[in-house]
């Protein structure tokens, strides 16, 4: 006889007898059967398991803002600890980022073009932490464009599932002009109501399933409402004040 044939044989006449142990008579027929159902059951427990990976941040920083706010002098302070001549550019820069405490962390350094900001949600799902730079001297003639930016950030699913903290950065305060960062909170909750409003006569509010709904439905938007880790910090990446910046990723 075969022997994979009497191996066979063997392996059903142990479960067999461990079945019978339990009042259980069979067949070889609902042997199999017992065989395929708990194979079945351990490739289902594999692909939950798989799929509850994605539920873990991954290990990304990612600088976001408006053209022209800083990110690409940021990423070089950080990375080079010097400030580099930048130019708009339609390609992110990483580099490896080690903190002070030792941990390594991919800093990235994402277009600020408008024609891009579709895509962010790409690399958000991969993020442990955001910076998002906001030029605090242009503010006032920029706040529309950075609520529509946070509104797509704040809505994003991943960004909501994983609780990636965010950082908000008023740059540019080496100018005597430029915004505090408390106003420019309180100007932005503003925006961001009137931008929910807007959203909600058209019927925009959840453009697609990847968003949810900004605050609570029925009410003014404010930023307790978030069930996100939002802080927010101002200096001048030019001048390397960006201590608030360098904490932020070590912790």
């Amino acid at each position: 006889m075969d022997l994979n044939v009497i191996a066979k044989q063997l392996q059903l006449n142990l479960v067999n007898e461990h079945l019978v142990k339990f009042g259980i008579h069979t067949t070889e027929t609902t042997i199999l059967l017992v065989l395929i159902s708990i194979f079945v059951v351990l490739i289902s427990a594999l692909c939950l398991r798989k799929g509850g990976r994605r539920n873990v941040r991954g290990n990304q920083i990612l600088i976001l803002g408006l053209v022209g706010s800083g990110k690409t002098v940021l990423y070089s302070q950080l990375i080079a600890n010097k400030a580099v001549t930048t130019h708009t550019s339609m390609k992110p820069n990483k580099s490896e980022y080690k903190t002070s405490s030792g941990r390594t962390y991919q800093l990235v350094d994402y277009p600020g073009h408008p024609r891009l900001r579709g895509r962010v949600e790409e690399l958000t799902a991969h993020s442990r932490a955001i910076i998002f730079l906001v030029d605090a001297i242009e503010f006032s003639s920029q706040i529309r464009q950075v609520a529509e930016y946070l509104y797509e950030l704040f809505t994003d699913k991943s960004v909501n599932q994983l609780n990636i903290p965010i950082l908000i950065f008023g740059n540019k305060t080496e100018v005597i002009t430029a915004t505090p960062i408390k106003n420019i909170s309180k100007l932005l909750e503003n925006e961001l109501e009137e931008l929910k409003k807007s959203r909600m006569s058209l019927g925009t509010q959840v453009e697609n399933e990847d968003q949810i709904y900004l605050g609570i439905e029925g009410k003014r938007f404010l930023w307790d409402q978030l069930n996100l880790d939002l802080d927010w910090s101002e200096g001048s990446v030019l001048n390397n004040e960006i201590e608030p910046i360098t904490d932020y990723i070590d912790n």
